[in-house]
């Protein structure tokens, strides 16, 4: 019944009332880790790791303050940014620095089609000195949709 886990320190057990529920403790170790491991880092976070160290190395208010200005130009952000980054950093670690790629990079959320009709119509729109704008082209995509029975199609802030 009062099963205890005990660490190799001896400092801490941990009580468990039954088997079940060290069986789910277990199980959720053996899960994914969530941790990503950085075995490389590129120019742009060597130089935010390298800053954020020097911000984070004990100073006074008032050098603190020279140094969270210089760090911000030296990274183009603001000053809060910088102090964002900087608390990011402390509770995450390398993980926080790394900014992670998206997944989908380069990809469009419209189909193929339909940019490809957007584009024909606003270019067709904009031959021999007309003007179309880009809201009577959403418009046009709002009747071609309707036209092919279509529920779903780009809204005029995609077009």
């Amino acid at each position: 019944m009062g099963e205890t886990l005990n660490s190799d320190d001896g400092d801490t057990s941990i009580a468990f009332d039954s088997s079940d529920e060290l069986d789910e403790i277990l199980e959720d170790e053996d899960a994914e880790p969530t941790n990503t491991i950085i075995t490389q880092l590129s120019d742009e976070a060597k130089l935010r790791m390298e800053v954020l160290q020097s911000l984070i190395e004990p100073s006074d208010r008032k050098t603190y303050g020279i140094k969270l200005k210089q760090a911000a130009q030296k990274l183009g952000k603001t000053v809060r940014t910088v102090q964002r980054l900087v608390k990011k950093y402390q509770e995450q670690g390398l993980s926080a620095i790394t900014e992670p790629e998206r997944s989908d990079r380069g990809n469009y959320r419209i189909d193929e089609e339909w940019q490809k009709f957007i584009v024909k119509t606003y270019k067709e729109g904009n031959k021999s000195g007309r003007k179309m704008t880009p809201a009577q082209v959403a418009i046009r995509v709002q009747v071609r949709a309707e036209q092919l029975g279509l529920e779903r199609y780009p809204s005029h802030m995609t077009v």
